[in-house]
């Protein structure tokens, strides 16, 4: 696969760990062709923009991934009381 300007493209890998207040799990990137983040944890993080709550946020249930297209910042959150960490692999040009 080709890139808009030519070559192929690149990857980076990340955790990042999460409690009951919002955090950015990856910037926005206008180059992201696909972000895949994985919950290796028992309970739920929930995912969404910098506005993200357990109530509003999309749930990533325990030991379970998900993969999404988005060139916007990604936060998570967990529920009150609770800690996670999320692990991504971001395919970018």
């Amino acid at each position: 696969m080709s890139g808009p300007i030519g070559g192929n493209p690149h990857f980076r890998t990340g955790r990042v760990s999460i409690a009951d207040t919002a955090t950015e799990l990856v910037p926005s990137d206008s180059g992201r062709l696909m972000l895949h983040l994985t919950n290796s944890g028992g309970d739920a993080v929930y995912i969404g923009d910098e506005t993200v709550t357990s109530e509003t946020g999309y749930p990533v249930l325990g030991s379970s991934a998900i993969t999404v297209s988005t060139r916007d910042a990604v936060y998570a959150i967990t529920a009150t009381g609770v800690s996670a960490a999320i692990s991504y692999f971001e395919e970018y040009w």
